[in-house]
């Protein structure tokens, strides 16, 4: 079985022919067409290029990108062809528990969510809900950090109001 895989190997490593072409798709694999002719060539389409490399129009596989898919994923092809981190769009989409979107990168929201309370007033800007976590005021869900609701909490004076929460202990330092 070995000497028929080396016979082939050799059989078609050697090959002089030229077998005429008009695209990639009538030459064997691993050939491409070059001038109507199948040649064996580095590469004929970028997918067969390291990543961070695409096919040249030589069929050579050069460093950069010319697509998205030439890079790695978490990563899109910047306009001077080099492959560079994803940058965010969407909070909650983009970004780790806590972070936000803030002008196409992940920020920390900030010490006052999940900050420890007994009492509202030991919040800045939000009521001390169930006597453990300040909650931080807010109108809709963008308005929190990625893994937070904006849920309505009561405060102990009976205050209500909507409030970014999460599930704070999870977070705690244990």
């Amino acid at each position: 079985m070995n000497k028929l895989i080396v016979t082939l190997v050799l059989l078609f490593s050697c090959r002089t022919d030229s077998t005429p072409c008009s695209d990639d798709g009538s030459c064997a694999f691993g050939e491409v067409c070059i001038e109507q002719t199948c040649q064996l060539n580095a590469c004929a389409t970028s997918a067969q290029c390291p990543m961070e490399h695409h096919c040249t129009a030589q069929h050579n596989c050069t460093i950069g990108c010319k697509k998205n898919s030439d890079c790695y994923p978490g990563e899109y092809c910047a306009e001077d062809q080099s492959c560079q981190a994803d940058s965010c769009s969407e909070t909650r989409e983009d970004c780790n528990v806590g972070e936000f979107c803030v002008n196409g990168g992940c920020e920390d929201a900030g010490d006052e969510y999940c900050q420890p309370c007994s009492k509202d007033s030991d919040c800045a800007q939000g009521l001390c809900w169930a006597q453990q976590y300040c909650g931080v005021d807010c109108n809709s869900p963008s308005d929190c950090p990625s893994g937070y609701d904006c849920v309505e909490v009561s405060g102990e004076s009976g205050e209500t109001r909507q409030q970014c929460l999460t599930a704070c202990w999870l977070f705690e330092e244990k």
